[in-house]
């Protein structure tokens, strides 16, 4: 699910995960950057997770929510080569990646982040390969809220006039 910043993709992939953990189904949740971060913590002595139960953790659960996909604008190789491997061993056990991402049709379309990811577009291949892209293109609401304030008016109030 793709679109601009704050209409709500977080909320929706959240709702859908935890539908399904009440189901039964194992599920993680992450933000790119948390993803990474965790990851990178694991070389360090001292951090209790290990490398290997976060990977294992993020190919084995049944579904792995990726929130804010391509939001490192610029990652290392070693990241690159991270996120290869888990959507790469995703992949490989048929098992889904719900995506969040701020890029805008466009980009999706053009395939514009194929060489931001590797190289040789393998990483993007897999992704547009393996995803039912949805376009959200519901308004900011942190945004709309924001104004909504400004104004002393309700967010329908603002919405309404938008239309317009």
């Amino acid at each position: 699910m793709f679109g601009e910043s704050g209409n709500g993709k977080t909320h929706i992939t959240a709702s859908g995960a935890n539908e399904l953990i009440n189901l039964g189904y194992s599920v993680i949740f992450l933000t790119e950057k948390d993803l990474l971060s965790r990851l990178k913590e694991t070389n360090n002595f001292n951090n209790e997770e290990r490398f290997f139960e976060i990977m294992n953790a993020c190919i084995k659960a049944d579904l792995l929510v990726w929130d804010d996909f391509l939001s490192s604008q610029r990652l290392s190789q070693s990241e690159k080569d991270l996120i290869f491997q888990i959507i790469n061993g995703r992949e490989r056990s048929d098992r889904p990646i719900w995506f969040t991402s701020n890029i805008t049709e466009e980009e999706f379309i053009q395939g514009k982040y194929a060489k931001v990811l590797d190289d040789k577009g393998r990483t993007w291949s897999r992704v547009v390969g393996n995803t039912i892209p949805i376009f959200n293109n519901a308004s900011d609401y942190r945004k709309l809220r924001a104004i909504a304030r400004l104004n002393n008016q309700s967010i329908e109030d603002i919405e309404k006039k938008s239309i317009q």
